[in-house]
């Protein structure tokens, strides 16, 4: 669209790297930005820090809020610290697998606190309380 050149294998790298939330599509920014200050019209590199902005913004204030809230069921600050901290213990792998991690922990709470108070509503049933 714009002539960076290998595009797709920028795209593919920039989808991967937009695994990661928050910092990923910083990183996968980075590459295009770089490969089009060395072209040949270094002016490129203006429009594709333009093309990045628009698409992240719209990706982070409208998609990913929506997906994160409803289907993981995860405050953003969560999520944040939740990157950080695997990102800290195991690099991008970390990044990668810290929110998904953190989903099922809360998942797994979530359940045995849900079944620990069942277990004492029934013995308040059944002592006659």
């Amino acid at each position: 669209m714009i002539g960076i050149p290998n595009a797709i294998t920028i795209g593919i790298l920039a989808g991967v790297l937009d695994l990661i939330p928050y910092f990923g599509p910083w990183f996968g920014g980075v590459v295009p930005v770089l490969l089009a200050l060395i072209s040949p019209a270094p002016i490129k590199a203006v429009w594709m820090i333009l093309w990045i902005v628009v698409v992240q913004q719209l990706e982070a204030n409208i998609l990913a809020p929506k997906i994160l809230s409803t289907e993981v069921g995860m405050h953003p600050v969560l999520v944040i610290f939740s990157v950080l901290f695997f990102g800290a213990l195991f690099g991008v792998l970390g990044m990668i697998i810290g929110v998904p991690a953190m989903g099922s922990a809360l998942a797994l709470i979530r359940y045995f606190w849900d079944k620990s108070k069942k277990k004492e509503k029934d013995a308040a049933v059944h002592s006659g309380v």
